[in-house]
């Protein structure tokens, strides 16, 4: 089934199309002398495609990942009622020529993704100093990413504008055993391929040296709570450590941490102390326990170790702050903590 162009130049070049198998399928067009208007098409997984509309992976990557190595002709000029009769293309009628050419980026789409807002990007820098190992960097942006994808997800799905990212946060969530480290990545892995097409994380530049910077480019609200919570935990770490190590020791305590409550017996009253706790954690961090704990489908223990996945990475990232090594564009002073 057709869904939309993606790149229209003197008639549509790139278009998107749904399977019956509910698969994206994405569609370059060709030049074949018995088609009127021919297409090359390929089933494609749903995080391939994101990561292509992300800046992470070109044109030529999505292709020569199909489904299966699967792929198709169709002739659009013969489509009707938004429905395309697609063919299985033989292996020996497939030409390298019908790949695009490496280098071709989403950033080069002339039509806007139908049910995504157009969300300028904007760049948000972070000056950096003293001695910093490539580790670092990456150490340093996976907690950006991660804490950005979380607050830009939260943010749609508090205004009510993104039931997609409420399904899929809630698929994640519901999904994962959480017995230990693995749960999480996965999670916030999750949590960013919700966000990206629509508020892309892209690093910008970096200039190395003493001072040096670290620009990215993303949605502004969210880089700008991002800024916020590191504020926050720079002014307000000692409540947030002791909330945190309650909280920790409660769980530690329970055997709660590496199992789900089915596998624990526990009484409503703990379960209660656990959601108001870990509610106040959350608010003190500037999320909404609120929506948060909806999410968790009121489950109260995995509510808590998804407030301590958050307060960890946020932590992480304020230390880069605190050890003086990193400082936000608008120059605070830190706090002594």
């Amino acid at each position: 089934m057709f869904a939309q162009t993606l790149v229209f130049y003197d008639g549509p070049q790139l278009v998107l199309l749904k399977s019956a198998r509910g698969l994206s399928v994405i569609a370059a067009a060709i030049e074949r002398h018995d088609m009127a208007q021919p297409f090359f098409a390929c089933e494609i997984v749903e995080r391939d495609f994101n990561k292509y509309m992300a800046g992470k992976a070109d044109l030529h990557y999505l292709f020569r990942s199909a489904v299966a190595d699967v792929f198709y002709f169709f002739d659009l000029a013969k489509g009707g009622d938004n429905w395309i009769e697609m063919v299985r293309a033989e292996p020996y009628q497939i030409s390298d020529a019908y790949f695009p050419d490496v280098g071709f980026f989403a950033r080069s789409h002339t039509e806007l993704m139908e049910g995504m807002q157009a969300t300028p990007a904007a760049s948000h820098v972070f000056k950096i100093d003293g001695n910093w190992e490539a580790s670092d960097f990456s150490r340093f942006y996976n907690k950006i990413e991660d804490i950005y994808s979380f607050v830009s997800a939260m943010a749609q799905i508090t205004k009510g504008a993104a039931d997609k990212t409420r399904e899929a946060v809630v698929s994640s969530i519901t999904s994962h055993l959480w017995h230990g480290g693995g749960s999480y990545v996965a999670f916030y892995d999750d949590l960013f391929e919700s966000v990206r097409a629509q508020f892309p994380l892209r690093i910008g530049q970096i200039s190395y040296g003493s001072p040096g910077q670290i620009a990215v480019r993303g949605n502004a609200e969210a880089l700008s709570d991002v800024d916020t919570i590191i504020y926050v935990f720079d002014e307000h770490g000692l409540e947030l450590r002791s909330r945190y190590q309650y909280l920790n020791g409660t769980l530690a305590r329970e055997k709660l941490k590496r199992n789900r409550p089915v596998y624990t017996p526990l009484t409503h009253e703990l379960l209660g102390r656990l959601q108001q706790d870990a509610a106040t954690l959350a608010t003190r961090m500037r999320l909404d326990p609120d929506e948060l704990f909806t999410l968790c489908r009121q489950d109260a223990v995995v509510f808590c170790k998804i407030v301590f996945s958050f307060y960890r990475r946020a932590n992480e990232l304020h230390m880069f702050y605190k050890e003086g090594r990193m400082q936000m564009a608008n120059g605070r002073d830190r706090t002594a903590v």
